[in-house]
């Protein structure tokens, strides 16, 4: 999680870049995110 949040922060910070971790992170709390939203959006 500290990842995912370091990531967004930095995503308006154009001076620095994020680390692997990071960006990868970020994608998959997204990715996790979007199916969990998916599901739920689903259901009758």
């Amino acid at each position: 999680m500290k990842y995912f949040i370091l990531a967004f922060q930095k995503a308006f910070d154009f001076r620095s870049r994020s680390t692997r971790p990071e960006y990868w992170y970020f994608v998959l709390f997204n990715i996790i995110f979007a199916i969990a939203a998916m599901i739920i959006d689903r259901r009758p």
